[in-house]
Protein backbone atom coordinates (compact mmCIF):
# COMPACT_ATOMS: atom_id res chain seq x y z
CA UNK A 1 0.00 0.00 0.00
CA UNK A 2 2.02 3.33 -0.94
CA UNK A 3 0.35 6.01 0.17
CA UNK A 4 -0.59 4.27 3.32
CA UNK A 5 -4.60 4.03 2.85
CA UNK A 6 -6.30 0.82 3.19
CA UNK A 7 -7.57 -0.86 -0.14
CA UNK A 8 -10.84 0.31 -1.80
CA UNK A 9 -13.99 -1.50 -2.45
CA UNK A 10 -12.43 -3.01 -5.62
CA UNK A 11 -8.79 -3.64 -4.36
CA UNK A 12 -7.53 -0.56 -5.38
CA UNK A 13 -5.14 1.82 -3.05
CA UNK A 14 -6.93 5.43 -2.87
CA UNK A 15 -4.79 8.56 -3.00
CA UNK A 16 -4.23 10.35 0.35
CA UNK A 17 -5.73 13.06 0.50
CA UNK A 18 -3.53 16.18 0.51
CA UNK A 19 -4.81 19.81 1.20
CA UNK A 20 -2.13 22.69 -0.34
CA UNK A 21 -2.71 26.38 1.40
CA UNK A 22 -0.98 29.36 -0.20
CA UNK A 23 -1.96 32.94 -0.36
CA UNK A 24 -0.11 33.20 -3.98
CA UNK A 25 -2.47 31.17 -6.78
CA UNK A 26 0.45 30.19 -8.90
CA UNK A 27 1.93 28.45 -6.26
CA UNK A 28 -1.09 26.11 -5.25
CA UNK A 29 -1.70 25.32 -8.72
CA UNK A 30 1.78 24.44 -9.53
CA UNK A 31 2.03 22.21 -6.14
CA UNK A 32 -1.18 20.97 -7.16
CA UNK A 33 0.01 20.05 -10.58
CA UNK A 34 3.41 18.23 -9.18
CA UNK A 35 1.40 16.06 -6.73
CA UNK A 36 -2.00 15.19 -7.87
CA UNK A 37 -0.44 11.94 -9.38
CA UNK A 38 0.70 10.95 -6.16
CA UNK A 39 -2.16 11.92 -3.86
CA UNK A 40 -6.28 13.41 -3.86
CA UNK A 41 -5.18 17.05 -4.08
CA UNK A 42 -7.25 19.97 -2.37
CA UNK A 43 -6.31 23.52 -2.23
CA UNK A 44 -6.97 27.23 -1.05
CA UNK A 45 -5.86 30.29 -1.18
CA UNK A 46 -6.10 31.43 2.28
CA UNK A 47 -6.07 29.58 6.01
CA UNK A 48 -10.26 30.47 6.36
CA UNK A 49 -10.41 27.91 3.07
CA UNK A 50 -8.06 25.28 4.31
CA UNK A 51 -10.37 25.55 7.25
CA UNK A 52 -13.06 25.02 5.36
CA UNK A 53 -11.99 22.04 3.68
CA UNK A 54 -11.09 20.54 6.73
CA UNK A 55 -14.63 21.15 8.37
CA UNK A 56 -15.98 19.40 4.99
CA UNK A 57 -13.55 16.47 4.86
CA UNK A 58 -11.86 15.67 8.21
CA UNK A 59 -10.42 12.98 6.39
CA UNK A 60 -7.38 14.97 5.03
CA UNK A 61 -3.92 13.19 5.61
CA UNK A 62 -1.12 16.11 4.80
CA UNK A 63 -1.52 19.70 5.26
CA UNK A 64 0.95 21.64 3.39
CA UNK A 65 0.73 25.44 4.13
CA UNK A 66 2.61 28.17 3.55
CA UNK A 67 3.32 30.78 6.33
CA UNK A 68 3.16 33.95 5.23
CA UNK A 69 -0.56 34.72 4.45
CA UNK A 70 -3.14 37.56 4.88
CA UNK A 71 -5.66 37.03 8.12
CA UNK A 72 -4.18 34.13 9.39
CA UNK A 73 -0.01 32.99 9.07
CA UNK A 74 0.49 29.17 8.57
CA UNK A 75 1.73 28.45 11.77
CA UNK A 76 -1.61 29.42 13.65
CA UNK A 77 -3.63 27.70 10.55
CA UNK A 78 -1.70 24.45 11.49
CA UNK A 79 -2.75 24.98 14.95
CA UNK A 80 -6.64 25.63 14.23
CA UNK A 81 -6.13 22.38 11.28
CA UNK A 82 -4.80 20.01 14.15
CA UNK A 83 -7.77 21.27 16.67
CA UNK A 84 -10.30 20.07 13.40
CA UNK A 85 -8.63 17.09 12.25
CA UNK A 86 -6.04 15.76 14.87
CA UNK A 87 -4.86 12.96 12.91
CA UNK A 88 -3.78 15.47 10.07
CA UNK A 89 0.09 15.36 9.74
CA UNK A 90 0.91 19.47 8.89
CA UNK A 91 4.13 20.19 7.01
CA UNK A 92 5.19 24.12 6.89
CA UNK A 93 6.62 25.36 3.54
CA UNK A 94 7.73 29.25 3.63
CA UNK A 95 10.08 31.82 1.94
CA UNK A 96 11.47 33.35 5.09
CA UNK A 97 11.13 32.78 8.68
CA UNK A 98 13.03 33.67 11.33
CA UNK A 99 13.85 31.57 14.14
CA UNK A 100 11.13 33.11 16.50
CA UNK A 101 8.41 32.13 13.32
CA UNK A 102 10.17 28.67 13.14
CA UNK A 103 9.98 27.87 17.20
CA UNK A 104 6.27 28.93 17.19
CA UNK A 105 5.22 26.86 14.36
CA UNK A 106 6.61 23.85 15.33
CA UNK A 107 5.42 24.35 19.13
CA UNK A 108 2.34 25.95 18.64
CA UNK A 109 1.09 24.16 15.55
CA UNK A 110 2.42 20.74 16.41
CA UNK A 111 4.38 20.67 12.69
CA UNK A 112 5.76 17.52 11.27
CA UNK A 113 8.80 19.17 8.77
CA UNK A 114 9.24 22.70 8.19
CA UNK A 115 10.44 23.11 4.40
CA UNK A 116 11.95 26.37 3.05
CA UNK A 117 10.83 27.82 -0.59
CA UNK A 118 12.09 27.15 -3.15
CA UNK A 119 11.71 23.55 -2.47
CA UNK A 120 13.30 20.64 -4.84
CA UNK A 121 10.67 18.47 -5.99
CA UNK A 122 12.47 15.36 -4.59
CA UNK A 123 12.56 17.33 -1.45
CA UNK A 124 9.22 17.93 -1.41
CA UNK A 125 7.68 14.51 -2.79
CA UNK A 126 10.27 13.02 0.14
CA UNK A 127 8.78 15.00 2.76
CA UNK A 128 5.48 14.19 1.76
CA UNK A 129 6.12 10.97 1.45
CA UNK A 130 7.87 10.82 5.30
CA UNK A 131 4.40 12.64 6.07
CA UNK A 132 2.11 10.10 4.37
CA UNK A 133 4.01 7.24 6.46
CA UNK A 134 3.29 9.09 10.01
CA UNK A 135 -0.06 9.51 9.10
CA UNK A 136 -1.03 6.04 8.45
CA UNK A 137 1.17 5.69 11.69
CA UNK A 138 -1.06 7.85 13.74
CA UNK A 139 -3.95 5.93 12.28
CA UNK A 140 -2.91 2.85 12.90
CA UNK A 141 -1.96 3.59 16.41
CA UNK A 142 -5.51 4.86 17.11
CA UNK A 143 -6.82 1.35 15.31
CA UNK A 144 -4.67 -0.63 17.43
CA UNK A 145 -6.11 2.00 20.93
CA UNK A 146 -9.64 1.04 19.71
CA UNK A 147 -9.40 -2.20 19.33
CA UNK A 148 -7.93 -2.99 22.62
CA UNK A 149 -10.22 -0.58 24.46
CA UNK A 150 -13.27 -2.83 23.27
CA UNK A 151 -12.03 -5.93 23.91
CA UNK A 152 -10.91 -4.66 27.55
CA UNK A 153 -14.34 -3.71 28.12
CA UNK A 154 -15.35 -6.77 26.27
CA UNK A 155 -13.25 -9.17 28.33
CA UNK A 156 -14.45 -7.16 31.71
CA UNK A 157 -18.17 -7.80 30.91
CA UNK A 158 -17.33 -11.52 29.87
CA UNK A 159 -15.91 -11.93 33.63
CA UNK A 160 -18.64 -9.90 35.74
CA UNK A 161 -21.10 -12.17 33.76
CA UNK A 162 -19.54 -15.29 34.53
CA UNK A 163 -18.91 -14.32 38.54
CA UNK A 164 -22.59 -13.18 38.75
CA UNK A 165 -24.75 -13.62 35.73
CA UNK A 166 -28.23 -13.14 36.92
CA UNK A 167 -26.76 -9.78 38.74
CA UNK A 168 -24.53 -8.53 34.91
CA UNK A 169 -27.50 -9.63 33.03
CA UNK A 170 -30.25 -8.05 35.27
CA UNK A 171 -27.99 -4.24 35.59
CA UNK A 172 -26.56 -4.62 32.55
CA UNK A 173 -29.08 -5.54 29.32
CA UNK A 174 -31.05 -2.60 30.09
CA UNK A 175 -28.74 -0.02 30.32
CA UNK A 176 -26.04 -1.38 27.80
CA UNK A 177 -27.89 -2.90 25.76
CA UNK A 178 -25.58 -5.93 26.97
CA UNK A 179 -27.28 -9.29 26.25
CA UNK A 180 -26.24 -12.60 28.07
Amino acid sequence: MTQGAEPGPHGATPKLKLLVIDDEPAVVNALSRTLRGLYDVRTGTSAAEGLAVLGREPDVAIVLSDMRMPGMNGATFLFEARKMAPETVRVLLTGQADMDDVVHAINEGNIYRFLRKPCSPDLMRATLLAAAEQHRLIVAERQLLEQTLRGSVQALADALALSSPTVFGALAAPRCGWRS
